[in-house]
């Protein structure tokens, strides 16, 4: 197990750079144009818990300003890479999703497989300057000045409910700054152990589930990347915590939008 103490270093990361559960992991090579669908199914599975909510998920306080979740969203249990989300989006990879299908001619269900512009919900177009939401630069289309995300637009509060939303980038510093990180094996799933400074007991687990652009799952194994709920100084992308074995970047390195990353939420205060 190597441990590793992290500085609050920002890494920018490319919009190339940008899980799913493995349990949907089909040929990638027949993920290169938009796939549809007339039916799409989910799997149910029960999970052990610790501190039992109304909303039955479980959580860590590692001595820090918020409490953060056991797992990813879409996973069932804290090893397990779960789902994969674009930034601003609440349906991930392989659930049905018609926000952007005016680019295409739909028939039936659109299931999300592919991650790029034309698929994302915030853009009219093709590119990344002609983004409809979250935008602080004319030359990338239309301004509103919002730089967090809202509630409705928010993976974790819309996926898990009221008392979840998305990290901020501070928070995510925070965890990046203020834990002890140790890469390690759990069940098979490389990842970080993220402990607390103060009790050594108290820890939560990252796993290295990769990204997804266009039709590809990047990295799966050897790399993390989290999205949270802020916009980066470059409208077109979102700020992320990211990490591979041999370093951890802050949270607020920055990942282009579109591309498909893991969220792990936190309690709302």
């Amino acid at each position: 197990m190597n441990y590793l103490l992290i500085s609050s270093v920002a890494f920018l990361c490319s919009n190339a750079l940008h899980s799913s559960n493995s349990n949907y992991d089909v040929n990638e090579d027949s993920l290169n144009t938009p796939h549809y669908d007339n039916e799409s199914s989910c799997v149910e599975k029960t999970q052990t818990l610790k501190h039992v909510e109304e909303d039955l998920h479980e959580y860590v306080d590692l001595d820090l300003s918020v409490k953060w979740a056991t797992m990813n969203i879409g996973a069932s249990y804290p090893e397990e890479y779960g789902s994969l989300f674009a930034w601003g989006e609440t349906k991930a990879y392989f659930e049905e999703d018609m926000s952007n299908t005016h680019l295409y001619s739909v028939k039936g269900r659109y299931l999300k497989r592919y991650f790029d512009w034309s698929t994302y919900k915030w853009c009219s177009g093709y590119d990344e300057n002609t983004l409809t939401k979250y935008n602080t630069q004319s030359e990338n289309g239309i301004v509103d000045n919002k730089t967090t995300l809202d509630l409705e637009d928010d993976a974790a509060y819309v996926n898990w409910g009221e008392n979840w939303r998305m990290p901020t980038e501070d928070e995510m510093n925070e965890l990046a700054t203020n834990c002890i990180w140790a890469w390690t094996t759990i069940d098979g799933k490389n990842g970080y152990k993220v402990t607390s400074k103060i009790d050594a007991s108290k820890y939560i687990f990252l796993p290295a589930a990769g990204h997804r652009f266009d039709g590809i799952h990047y990295e799966k194994g050897s790399r993390g990347n989290y999205w949270s709920s802020s916009l980066c100084i470059y409208p077109e992308d979102g700020c992320h915590l990211y990490f591979s074995s041999s370093y951890v970047s802050s949270g607020r390195s920055c990942n282009g939008r579109c591309n498909g990353c893991s969220v792990r939420p936190v309690r709302r205060q």
